[in-house]
Parts: structure tokens; sequence; C-alpha cells
């Protein structure tokens, strides 16, 4: 497992529902470490702190098989880029990981990057907005991407540290609940009417709060037979 990338953003303004939007998700590989905190990646441009950004989401990685399952399926628009070879940070995230899919990855997994003891902790799956849309030039592929269900993961960060690409990533912790990032996916939102299978996500209890107050009240839906 290893960091193929380290992705920076420049601020770029874009229209969202007819009005000029500020985002950071344009990102782009980087040469230069960067420091990863408690609270998110140093320096990092976040224009809608009240869903990005904070404890539970202070670094999103993707791994290289997001992008290989798109190139294979040569279903973007050619505005991104050949469909054959899609550039690093080009889904919007911080760390282009190797060896991390979102099938073999966990939450509440703790892994260690590069040799200054920086360490984060798998807390929840990304949940791709309309922006992403905008980044792809396709408003409909934020939900063909989640339909993938490898939608990359969001960490928390143990251990504050620089990180570059090249370094070395080893797992330290594994979470005893073993819940895939992708089958978390697919628990919120394609098997939500299943009260076992939330039952089964719940037992993570690493899973972040926002994720677990959604799934909390989706139970109590389904067994008092109301919905929100």
């Amino acid at each position: 497992m290893r960091v193929v990338s380290v992705n920076s953003a420049v601020p770029k303004t874009v229209e969202q529902r007819g009005k000029p939007t500020s985002t950071g998700i344009f990102k782009k590989p980087t040469a230069a470490p960067v420091r990863l905190t408690t609270t998110g990646v140093e320096g990092a441009y976040l224009a809608d702190t009240k869903n990005h950004g904070g404890p539970e989401m202070a670094v999103y990685c993707i791994d290289r098989d997001v992008y290989e399952r798109w190139e294979s399926a040569a279903l973007l628009p050619v505005s991104i880029g050949s469909p054959l070879h899609l550039p690093p940070g080009v889904f919007g995230e911080n760390l282009t990981l190797e060896g991390m899919s979102d099938t073999m990855i966990h939450i509440g997994d703790r892994f260690a990057i590069g040799h200054e003891g920086t360490e984060i902790e798998v807390s929840m799956p990304r949940t791709p907005c309309s922006m992403l849309g905008i980044a792809m030039g396709d408003m409909e592929f934020p939900k063909r991407f989640l339909e993938s269900c490898h939608v990359g993961f969001y960490a928390r960060v143990i251990h504050e540290g620089h990180v570059r690409a090249g370094d070395l990533v080893r797992q330290t912790r594994a979470d005893a609940a073993h819940l895939s990032v992708a089958e978390v996916v697919r628990i919120r939102f394609f098997e939500s009417d299943n009260p076992a299978r939330i039952a089964r996500a719940l037992e993570c209890r690493s899973l972040s709060p926002k994720w677990r107050t959604w799934l909390e009240q989706r139970r109590e839906e389904l067994a008092t037979g109301t919905s929100s």
C-alpha cells in the first residue's frame, strides 16, 4: 500500500444552481509534502465547511482502483481528459492511494503513512454531491458514482504529520466490526429497508456520528413504521 499522489486545489468559482460558488474540488498533484492535522489538511481550501473538513472528515482518500473502474468503463466526458487516463485528484481527493480498495478497507481501520508517525483512521464513506457533477461536467455522474459503491473514504487523523507521494502505508489496527467502506455504502443507500443490515452497520463503533445518527433514525423508522 502506498500514496500515489498528494493533491491540492486552488479555489475556483463555478456556477451552481444559477449562482457563483467557490470550490476546492478541482485538485491536482503536488510534489510538496502536506501536513495532516486532526482538523484537516493544512493549507487545504474548503469552501463548504458545513459539509467538508473537521475531525471526522479530515482527509479524503480514494484508491487507484476507482480510477481503473471508470477508465475501463470509458463513460466519462472527454472534458475531463482521456477516458483511458484520468489524472490524480480528479475526484477531489486529498490522497490518491494504491492497494486500499473500498472492499478491502474497513471503517475503523488505522493506517500509518510515511516515516513521521502520521496515522489515520477510516471514519466514513464519501457521499458524492453536485459539486462532483460540476467537476466531471456531468450532473448525473454523482448518482452513478454512488451506485458503484466505490466512493473512497474520509479519515480522522490520529497522529499528525506530513505525507508525500511515494510514502508507504501500513495497517496499524484492524477494526473488530470488519465493515468495509463499500458495504456501509450499500447498507445506507441501497439496503436501508433491511433492519438486519442496519444493525450490522451499527456494530461498528468507529463509524462517524453523522452516519450512525442517520442509521439509528432509520432503524427507529422501520421499527415504528414511520418515515421521515
